[in-house]
């Protein structure tokens, strides 16, 4: 099932904080908004069954600007595809206290386009045989406010309900005929802040940051009623 999402206006009241950093880091990126429709099908966020529209989400994405780097006047982006580098190391999706994350994708962006728009993406497209697994997060926030490089940290504060984003968690069971995890909404995003972690070859302590920030979660799905990570 494709990601539904939304495309609207929005006039931005907010404030820019800029530092800019050398190119090629890493870095963590993490978008804030509601879900304006959605639903849980096999509780993998909570219930069973439950609409999610209107709750809370937070999206997390960890990027390695080195991979796939192409700029040019209009965009400064990093993109990839397997069995190339993806840039998108990890991402993660917290709705309702429960956070489901992915630590590898077939596909992955970050992309800016000055004055225009921040995106990200990532997507995880398999089948085995036996499971079929669509899994993935697109958050985009359009403003006039976007900077020119990846390697920006930056913060936006007080924006308007805007723009875009999708998320599926999916894998179909072929043999039982059954879901297996299945959640999937539209979301609209209204802050994003972005900093620049370390360098495209993070220290240990860098790369300690994010399992704890982004690989643990299949801990946390475990122990909470047995939520997976999806991956």
């Amino acid at each position: 099932m494709k990601f539904k999402s939304i495309v609207a206006g929005a006039a931005l009241a907010g404030t820019l904080a800029v530092a800019t950093a050398a190119n090629a880091a890493i870095v963590v990126t993490t978008y804030q908004g509601t879900i304006e429709t959605g639903t849980d099908v096999t509780g993998l966020f909570g219930t069973a069954g439950a609409d999610l529209a209107s709750q809370a989400f937070t999206a997390v994405y960890a990027t390695d600007t080195a991979i796939g780097r192409m700029t040019d006047a209009f965009v400064d982006k990093a993109e990839g595809t397997s069995p190339s580098p993806v840039p998108i190391l990890s991402a993660s999706m917290t709705i309702n206290g429960m956070t489901v994350g992915s630590s590898s994708g077939t596909y992955g962006r970050m992309q800016y386009d000055p004055g225009s728009y921040v995106s990200h993406s990532i997507s995880e497209l398999s089948n085995d045989g036996l499971f079929e697994t669509s899994n993935g997060i697109v958050t985009q926030l359009h403003t006039p406010l976007a900077p020119a490089s990846l390697d920006t940290s930056f913060s936006f504060a007080g924006l308007e309900p805007a723009i875009f984003g999708g998320f599926q968690f999916w894998r179909f069971n072929t043999q039982t005929g059954a879901n297996d995890y299945r959640a999937y909404g539209s979301l609209v995003v209204t802050s994003v802040v972005s900093k620049v972690a370390g360098s495209a070859v993070p220290e240990p302590a860098t790369w300690a940051m994010m399992i704890v920030g982004f690989g643990l979660v299949g801990s946390t799905l475990r122990a909470s009623r047995g939520r997976r990570l999806v991956a």
